[in-house]
Order: C-alpha cells, then sequence, then structure tokens
C-alpha cells in the first residue's frame, strides 16, 4: 500500500510515494486493517490524492473509505474486469465467458472461477456482493483510469460505476 503526495522538485511537479513493506506489516495483513486503522497508519502524512492498483482480492476496498475520511480524492486504476467477474479475465475454458457479468456472480460459484477453488470463489463472491450493495466503486472513488474504452463500458452497463468517472488509458 502506497501514499502518494504531490511535491516540487526544482520547480518540477511529481509525485512522492511512501509504501508500507515488509518492515511496517506484510502486506496481506493490510486487508484485515480497518479504514480507522488505515487512518492511523497513515499517520501525520497528508497526501494530495489516493491511487489504488487492484485491490482485490488480496485487499480491502476499505483503503477507499480511509482516504475519503481524510477528504482526500481516490482514483483507482483497474487492470482487469474483476469487479464483473471473479476471474478477472471473462474467459474460461479457452473461450470468453460474461455469464457473471450478464447474469449473476453465482455463475462463478458453478465453475470454481477463481483459482478453481469453490471457496476461495464463494468469498470473492461474497466481497463483490457486498461492495455492489454498498454502492463502494460507485461512492468512494473519485475517478477510474481503466485501459480500454470496452471495459468502462462494461462497468457502465452493469450500473457499477457511473460513466463520468472513467479515464480510458
Amino acid at each position: 500500500l502506497c501514499r502518494f503526495a504531490a511535491h516540487s522538485l526544482r520547480g518540477m511537479q511529481g509525485l512522492h510515494s511512501v509504501c508500507f513493506g515488509p518492515k511496517d506489516s506484510p502486506i496481506e495483513s493490510l486487508a484485515k486493517l480497518t479504514p480507522e486503522q488505515l487512518a492511523e497508519k497513515n499517520g501525520d502524512f497528508q497526501p494530495a490524492v489516493v491511487h489504488v492498483h487492484n485491490t482485490l482480492p488480496l485487499w480491502s476496498p476499505s483503503v477507499y473509505a480511509a482516504a475519503r475520511a481524510e477528504g482526500v480524492p481516490v482514483v483507482q486504476t483497474l487492470h482487469n474486469f474483476r469487479l464483473l467477474c471473479p476471474a478477472g479475465t471473462f474467459y474460461r475454458a479457452g473461450k470468453i465467458c460474461e455469464e457473471c457479468a450478464e447474469s449473476s456472480l453465482a455463475r462463478a460459484l458453478k465453475h470454481r472461477c477463481w483459482r478453481g477453488s469453490y471457496l476461495q470463489t464463494a468469498a470473492l463472491v461474497r466481497l463483490l456482493r457486498r461492495h455492489r450493495r454498498a454502492g463502494t466503486w460507485r461512492d468512494t472513488v473519485d475517478l477510474y483510469l481503466v485501459k480500454s474504452r470496452l471495459m468502462s463500458e462494461k462497468l457502465a452497463a452493469a450500473g457499477l460505476i457511473p460513466p463520468e468517472k472513467f479515464m480510458d488509458a
């Protein structure tokens, strides 16, 4: 987990990052932190923006709530289709699969889409459902950077993220 803040270097604007690593806490344990604990870990550091990459499935989206509580804008880069497809790829058994996007996340359970495991898929489906109901991706992220227009169109069509929150790469 990195913290970012704008700074000036010889008159040029840049980004400065400080990452939590092995000395602070194992990356895996960050998923267990509450938004309050994340804010406490941030300490006196005052980031201008929080830029997040791939919170799922190893990290919790609680990082968004911690940033929002501090009034810090959140930018999320999406590298895959995980919010619509637990596998993140829209690909299964050698062909395109959009069953979860077109029907229900329950389809992923039938196919054991995350790592071939029913239990791991079930945990991911539960997390996705909970954050969909809570409006996490709609309400707590200010801007999404996506790899393609296809990605933004699919996420907007599913009603998870308003179209105006996308910036195509």
